[in-house]
């Protein structure tokens, strides 16, 4: 089926989110090659002092750097001693990154990710959990689902990934939208993140029962949350229901009314 799309959404799709180059810091891990060399193969990571320590040549310096310029710094490098060498610089491992995440998320915070995380989804209390595992370069889900989920007040249409631009008193901004594409299962714009991006998640102004009942289901929120039962029931205290539970199922989690309750005055 073809959906309206509002224009914003459409401006969205539209947009060309810019990846930033790569550049080489602590924990990398690197296979460097000359050709027709192989006593100089390496395979090396980056020290925490940003050098890589290389046969012949010793330690370089090669902290911020990106594979192309490092390609070029060693073949400089190794001009000395060979003829006209032909390096080649591949990454092997790269180091997890980090990110920020902030706004409306159970736990913001700066986060480090690499290409295999546990995301454990949780609300602020901390009393329930759901781990999603996820393989392959982090993504801005990956992200949210990191630092806990969605709040019930988070707004999925407002969620903006700001990026360092190549000027670096310049920022990119570019604001998303997950409500859209989970109500109508259109395509999902899911960028993945770099090292230094910053995620935020807005306040929604207003929540609609259809939009909350949806976030909650989604693993974009956590499947249980904890409510806090009190008065005239069985077993009163805090309780863990499924989300999008009725609110009979919280007094019933509790042990059901006792026989001095009011059934007509039950207070949310």
């Amino acid at each position: 089926p073809q959906y309206l799309l509002s224009k914003e959404y459409n401006s969205i799709l539209n947009n060309n989110i810019k990846k930033p180059k790569y550049f080489l810091g602590t924990g990398d891990k690197l296979l460097i090659k000359i050709l027709q060399n192989s006593q100089f193969d390496a395979q090396v990571t980056v020290l925490p002092d940003g050098s890589i320590n290389l046969p012949r040549i010793g330690r370089v310096y090669i902290e911020g750097l990106s594979i192309y310029e490092i390609q070029k710094k060693l073949t400089g490098l190794y001009k000395e001693i060979l003829k006209r060498p032909i390096v080649y610089v591949d990454l092997l491992m790269a180091r997890p990154i980090k990110v920020s995440i902030t706004g409306q998320v159970q736990r913001p915070g700066v986060y480090s990710l690499s290409i295999n995380n546990i995301n454990s989804l949780s609300n602020s209390d901390g009393g329930e959990r759901t781990n999603i595992q996820s393989k392959g370069w982090p993504s801005i889900i990956d992200a949210i689902q990191i630092a806990g989920g969605i709040k019930s007040d988070g707004d999925l249409k407002s969620v903006l990934l700001i990026r360092r631009g190549e000027n670096p008193d310049k920022n990119l901004t570019y604001k998303l939208d997950y409500w859209t594409p989970l109500k109508t299962g259109i395509n999902l714009i899911n960028p993945q993140i770099f090292d230094g991006d910053s995620i935020r998640i807005l306040k929604a102004k207003t929540i609609d029962l259809e939009e909350s009942t949806l976030i909650a289901d989604s693993n974009f929120s956590p499947s249980f949350i904890t409510v806090n039962v009190i008065g005239e029931v069985t077993q009163p205290g805090l309780k863990q229901i499924k989300a999008n539970s009725p609110l009979v199922k919280s007094i019933l989690s509790a042990g059901g009314f006792t026989n001095r309750a009011n059934k007509s005055k039950v207070k949310l």
